[in-house]
C-alpha cells in the first residue's frame, strides 16, 4: 500500500485506543541507531579484550548456540584474570565492592563499558531519530542494556531490573522499563544462563506487572523478530498468568513492526503468534522505512507535557496512599500549564470530575453523536458504557455505541461484545442485532436504487455530484465496501451534521453507520452480497 494509505490505516487503528502506546524496543533499534553488533558478534568482539587463553571460537563450540551459557563460560574463565592482569586495574579500585557480589560480575562490569564504548549514535538516521523523540507514547519497555532509550527521553523515569518495576511507585506514564539491566547498573545486566534463570523465576510476577500495562495500552514492538526468544517468553508467561477472557483484551494492541529493505509496498496485516498453543492475535507491519511510522507516532494527540501527566497522577497517587489531610487547594485550568515547576498541587477524583457542570448523568444523546463527529468530549468510555447508554437507548432508536465499546477493549473483530457484562440489555441487543441492513432507508424508492449506486458510483462525492447531498444521505449504505472511504465519509456528516437538521433520524443513522463502520465491524467485513440481498428482500416484503 503507498504510504498515505498506511499511514491513514495505522492511524485509525491507534485512534480505536484512548491511551497512547508503549514502545516495546529490542536489539534492532540499537544495531540501526548506535551501530551496535548482534548479541553474537558483541560477545565475539569483547571476548578480544578479556585476556582469555583461548581463542573465541573455543568457547563457543562448547554451547551449541546457547549465548547465555556462552556467557557464563567466558564470565567464569575472566573472573581470575579480571582480579590479577594490570590491564584491569583501573576497574578493579573503581569496581572492587561491586565485584565482589559474583564471579560474572567482572565480566559484566567490562561488558557495560565495552557496550558504552562501543554505542555511537548514526548520525544517518537524525530524521528517524528525531521523529521517534517527537513520538506521543506513554512508555518504553526494552531488553536492551544500553542508554539510547535514556537519552531519547530525558523527561521519562527510568526503572532498572524486574525489581525496580515491580516493587516502585510506577504509574505506566512516562517511565522506561529496562527489564534486562542497564550498562550504568553492569550488577543488572541480565546476560548469563545465571541471570536467565533468576529473571524466569520472577517471570509471573513480571508477565502480571505488564498485562496490566498491555490490557490499557496498544503495544508496538520495534526491533524484534517474531520468533524473538525474550518476547515469545514474555508473551508466554503472560498467556499463563491469565485466563482466555481477558487475553482476549491484548486483540488489535499487540502490533509487531517488521523492518526490512526488501519490502516494496508497506503493509499492516492481520495475523497471529501462537503461544502455548494458543493464537493470538496481532497487528503485523512491514516496511522499508521507519519514516511514516515515526511521523503517525509523532502526530498523536497530547493534551500536557510528559513530566505534568506524571506529576499529577503522582499526587493522585500520594493522596490515596496517606492520610494526611490537605488544607487548601488550587484549582486550575490544565490545558494552561506548560512547564513542571507550575504545578505544586494536582488532585483529580474520578473523571466524572471533569464534567461537572454537566455531569455524565446530564450526557444527552445530542452529546454522543457530536463526540462521534468531532472526537472532542474526552469522556471515560467504561462510564459512557455501563451509565449513560442504557439510558439514552430508551428513547432514540438509532444511538452510536461501537467508539465507546472498542476503547474500553470489548469488541472482537467482528464488532461483537466478548461478554455481555452490565451495559443493560439495550445496548447487548442493539450489537447483537446489529447489521448494514438497518442503515437503508426505508423508502422502496430508494431501496431498488441499489444495484444501480453499487455499480455505477466510486464514492460519496461521486454520489453528490449525482444525485445531490439530500439524496446521497440514504445512499451510502449502498456503496461497494471500497468505495466507502472513512475520511470521507466522516467530512461529509461534518458538513450536514448541523442545527438544523441534528434531529433528523436519517442523518443521525448516517453518523451511527460511520460509527458502526469505524469502530465496530472496521469496514472490510461488510458483505455486500448479503446487503443485496437483504435489500432484495426488503423491497419484496413493502
Amino acid at each position: 500500500m503507498s504510504i498515505v494509505h498506511f499511514s491513514a490505516k495505522f492511524k485509525s487503528h491507534l485512534d480505536l485506543f484512548n491511551t497512547s502506546p508503549y514502545l516495546f524496543i529490542g536489539s534492532g533499534l540499537s544495531r540501526r541507531y548506535l551501530n551496535l553488533p548482534t548479541w553474537y558478534d558483541l560477545l565475539s568482539a569483547f571476548s578480544r579484550r578479556l585476556e582469555l587463553p583461548y581463542e573465541f571460537g573455543f568457547y563457543a563450540s562448547q554451547v551449541e548456540g546457547d549465548l547465555p551459557k556462552l556467557a557464563s563460560i567466558l564470565a567464569e574463565h575472566f573472573h581470575k584474570i579480571w582480579w590479577t592482569s594490570e590491564t584491569f586495574a583501573a576497574n578493579r579500585e573503581k569496581f572492587s565492592r561491586q565485584a565482589q557480589l559474583s564471579v560474572q560480575q567482572p565480566f559484566k562490569i567490562e561488558l557495560a563499558q565495552f557496550v558504552s564504548e562501543m554505542a555511537v549514535l548514526n548520525n544517518d538516521y537524525n530524521e528517524e531519530i528525531d521523529l521517534l523523540r517527537s513520538a506521543v507514547i506513554d512508555g518504553v519497555i526494552t531488553t536492551n542494556w544500553d542508554e539510547f532509550t535514556n537519552s531519547l527521553l530525558e523527561d521519562f523515569e527510568v526503572f532498572i531490573g524486574q525489581n525496580q518495576l515491580l516493587f516502585s511507585d510506577n504509574t505506566a506514564i512516562g517511565e522506561i522499563y529496562k527489564i534486562h539491566g542497564t550498562v550504568g547498573q553492569p550488577e543488572s545486566i541480565v546476560v548469563t544462563t545465571e541471570d536467565y534463570v533468576s529473571f524466569h523465576k520472577k517471570n509471573q510476577f513480571l508477565a502480571a506487572k505488564l498485562f496490566t500495562i498491555f490490557a490499557e495500552h496498544p503495544i508496538i514492538f520495534l526491533g524484534y523478530s517474531l520468533s524473538d526468544s525474550n518476547i515469545i517468553s514474555i508473551l508466554n508467561s503472560i498467556v499463563e498468568c491469565v485466563d482466555n477472557s481477558n487475553i482476549e483484551k491484548l486483540r488489535d494492541r499487540l502490533i509487531f513492526v517488521e523492518w526490512s529493505p526488501d519490502v516494496e509496498d508497506m503493509q499492516m496485516l492481520d495475523g497471529n503468534i501462537v503461544i502455548e498453543r494458543m493464537p493470538l492475535p496481532i497487528k503485523h507491519i512491514k516496511l522499508n522505512s521507519f519514516l511514516p511510522l515515526y511521523k503517525v507516532l509523532a502526530s498523536l494527540k497530547q493534551r500536557l507535557p510528559i513530566k505534568v501527566l506524571r506529576k499529577c497522577r503522582n499526587a493522585v497517587y500520594e493522596l490515596i496512599k496517606t492520610n494526611n489531610p490537605v488544607k487548601t487547594m488550587l484549582v486550575g485550568d490544565l490545558d494552561n500549564i506548560k512547564d513542571d515547576d507550575d504545578v505544586q498541587f494536582v488532585i483529580g477524583v474520578g473523571v466524572a470530575n471533569l464534567y461537572s457542570e454537566q455531569g455524565y448523568i446530564g450526557i444527552s444523546n445530542d452529546n454522543i453523536f457530536e463526540d462521534i463527529i468531532h472526537d472532542n468530549k474526552g469522556w471515560d468510555a467504561e462510564i459512557v458504557i455501563k451509565d449513560v447508554l442504557p439510558k439514552l437507548f430508551k428513547g432514540n432508536t438509532y444511538l452510536p455505541l461501537y467508539k465507546y465499546l472498542r476503547q474500553s477493549g470489548e469488541l472482537d473483530d467482528n464488532g461483537q461484545l466478548f461478554e455481555t457484562g452490565n451495559y443493560g440489555v439495550k445496548v447487548v441487543k442493539a450489537v447483537k442485532e446489529n447489521t448494514v441492513k438497518i442503515y437503508y432507508p426505508k423508502s422502496i424508492t430508494y431501496l431498488r436504487k441499489h444495484t444501480e449506486i453499487k455499480d455505477n458510483c466510486t464514492g460519496i462525492a461521486d454520489l453528490v455530484t449525482k444525485y445531490g447531498n439530500k439524496h446521497a444521505l440514504y445512499y451510502i449504505p449502498f456503496l461497494k465496501k471500497e468505495n466507502i472511504d472513512l475520511d470521507e465519509l466522516l467530512e461529509f456528516l461534518k458538513d450536514n451534521y448541523n442545527e438544523d437538521n441534528k434531529k433528523n433520524t436519517d442523518i443521525r443513522k448516517m453518523v451511527c453507520f460511520y460509527d458502526y463502520l469505524k469502530y465496530g465491524i472496521q469496514i472490510d467485513i461488510i458483505d455486500h452480497a448479503v446487503a443485496v440481498e437483504q435489500t432484495t428482500k426488503i423491497a419484496s416484503e413493502k
